[in-house]
């Protein structure tokens, strides 16, 4: 581009550096070469052509390039510190970015579905090549650079781990908005990289009941109590990191000491349950794969909203996650407004069962009323959380409402 910006627009010109840049190559080379040629000739070079703005720095010195390139971003659109971060990375690297891309369509393909963005890969190997997750493109050198590339071969088996046999393994998760706090994610795949680092084995499979129990009511409690912030985050990866170095267990202790002194609760209360029921129901039904449109996941309504002859205060009951059943759209429509108990117990319907979790005996009385059948499913539910992830569900009493 530096020697472009200097030729005059001489056709003649055009040819002498087609044949300079073509010589001793192959016919897809020289094709490849011509056509990015005049790419360029059409900007730098071409007067008849709409150009765009450029200056070119002369200087031996990155860092004069760089601060540039920064005073150039402070206006219009500015670029993130990661954007940046990756700038830099890609000044030593050029194909990182393109690394990334893999490393998260990888992600994508094995979890079927979920998004785990370029960015969201970096920022993962930031925080185990800076310990912080918060982003700073002056903290980077070229040190720092290396151990980046590094991390593209050493980390991304933990970081896939953490998504084909966590994320999706023991949850079905497929999609990325239902897990609505992504940052508190990262001390799980921190703790499995520190471990494979350390020689530990950190599949998921191989992890102890009582280690994974730990994981699942992390995962559980960051998310519903929000335990989210880069301050909280960056401490729990801390602890995740240290642990998994050592071959410990998850710190799930001490993870919690951390976020009850950031004034979040280490308790389950139904008000933070009930109010994330597409992440709640997953978690109640985790062999089950929510099918989307958009980005709203497919749910039955066992009890259904429409049924005949109800009022507002049946709406209001049954429109809570206890009725609720991850159910595709053709199923859903199919079902519509009929009763449950006339549809699972008809010919043509019965089928249909096998897809439903959590149903009281079809013989018993529970189909007349939908508060008994909810009530039914309700402690099922809670009998599932207690037996699979060690945690109980609890209300706020009012001395602790503020």
């Amino acid at each position: 581009m530096t020697e472009l910006s200097g030729i005059h627009c001489d056709p003649k010109e055009q040819t002498l550096l087609e044949k300079r840049y073509t010589k001793n190559v192959s016919d897809e080379q020289e094709l490849v070469i011509k056509t990015n040629l005049k790419g360029l000739w059409d900007v730098f070079v071409d007067r008849g052509v709409k150009s765009i703005a450029y200056f070119s720095v002369v200087t031996n010195s990155e860092t004069e390039v760089n601060e540039v390139f920064r005073r150039l971003n402070t206006g219009g659109i500015m670029l993130t510190q990661l954007e940046m971060v990756l700038a830099k990375i890609k000044a030593q690297y050029p194909d990182y970015e393109e690394k990334l891309w893999e490393i998260a369509k990888d992600i994508e393909t094995v979890t079927f579905g979920y998004h785990f963005s370029s960015a969201d890969v970096l920022q993962f190997f930031y925080f185990l090549v800076l310990g912080t997750t918060r982003a700073a493109e002056a903290r980077v050198d070229n040190t720092h650079v290396a151990e980046f590339h590094k991390h593209l071969t050493s980390s991304r088996s933990a970081l896939r781990e953490f998504f084909e046999h966590y994320v999706w393994g023991q949850f079905r998760i497929n999609h990325a908005t239902i897990i609505p706090r992504g940052l508190a994610r990262f001390p799980i795949p921190v703790y499995l990289a520190a471990r494979k680092e350390a020689g530990y084995s950190f599949e998921i499979k191989r992890l102890s009941s009582e280690n994974l129990k730990a994981i699942n009511q992390y995962f559980i409690f960051s998310q519903f109590g929000d335990w989210n912030t880069h301050t909280m985050v960056n401490a729990f990866c801390e602890q995740a990191l240290n642990a998994g170095y050592a071959g410990e267990d998850f710190p799930l202790d001490a993870i919690r000491t951390i976020a009850v002194n950031k004034n979040r609760t280490d308790t389950l209360y139904y008000h933070q349950f009930l109010s994330q029921p597409w992440l709640a129901h997953k978690i109640l039904t985790p062999h089950r794969a929510y099918i989307f449109y958009d980005e709203t996941p497919q749910v039955d309504h066992i009890f259904p909203l429409a049924l005949p002859n109800t009022d507002d205060n049946y709406r209001a009951r049954v429109d809570v996650l206890w009725n609720f059943q991850s159910m595709p759209a053709g199923v859903n429509n199919y079902k519509r407004a009929r009763h449950p108990k006339e549809f699972f117990t008809s010919s043509d319907s019965a089928k249909y069962l096998k897809d439903y979790d959590f149903l009281p005996d079809l013989k018993s009385n529970w189909g007349n009323e939908a508060r008994r059948f909810i009530w039914h499913r309700h402690k099922q539910m809670r009998s599932f959380l207690l037996t699979r992830y060690g945690l109980t569900l609890k209300r706020l009493r009012p001395s602790n409402v503020t």
